[in-house]
This record gives structure tokens, C-alpha cells and sequence, in this order.
């Protein structure tokens, strides 16, 4: 009888450990993984435990959407397709 490994650990060494939380093996830090106006993000959270990169995540991912912000004001008043297609038409014309 054939056993498949786990769904939730790959070959290259990152396991899930909560939502949007993995941890890496090799040095058993937990990073957050999450998307940012439709880019995937994965930042380190300094932590080991669960419990405290859970907490970290919040801070983590509202940083992480103020950045990008920043760098794109037009993009932070997006919330419609409407908004989208507004911004499109400043940028084309």
C-alpha cells in the first residue's frame, strides 16, 4: 500500500501552518504569503511560533498594502471594475 505524502508539506520544505502562514524547515521561521493588488507577497515574520506570527500577520499584511499604496496612489481608490476602468482610461488618454 502506497503512502502520498502530506498536502501540505512539498519537496522543497515549506509547510502550511496556518492561513496565509507557511513555515520553512531548514530554519523553521514562519513567513506570511499573501497577495497585494493581485502580486504574491512573502515576507518573514522573525517568529518560530505560531501563536506569535499570527499576531504579526495583521501588521504584516497592512504594511505590506500601505507600501503599495504608496507607490501607486491611483491604485489604493480601486474598488470596482468601474474604478479600474476609470483608471485605464486616464492612463491610455
Amino acid at each position: 500500500m502506497k503512502t502520498e505524502p502530506s498536502s501540505s508539506t512539498t519537496k522543497s520544505g515549506w509547510t502550511k501552518v496556518a492561513q496565509y502562514l507557511f513555515r520553512y524547515e531548514a530554519t523553521d521561521e514562519i513567513f506570511a504569503r499573501f497577495r497585494v493588488h493581485g502580486k504574491i507577497v512573502r515576507v518573514a515574520t522573525g517568529q518560530t511560533m505560531v501563536a506569535n506570527a499570527t499576531l504579526k500577520l495583521r501588521d504584516l499584511m497592512k504594511d505590506e498594502f500601505d507600501r503599495s499604496a504608496q507607490a501607486d496612489p491611483s491604485m489604493s481608490e480601486i474598488r470596482t471594475f468601474g474604478g479600474a476602468l476609470a483608471v485605464m482610461k486616464c492612463r491610455i488618454l
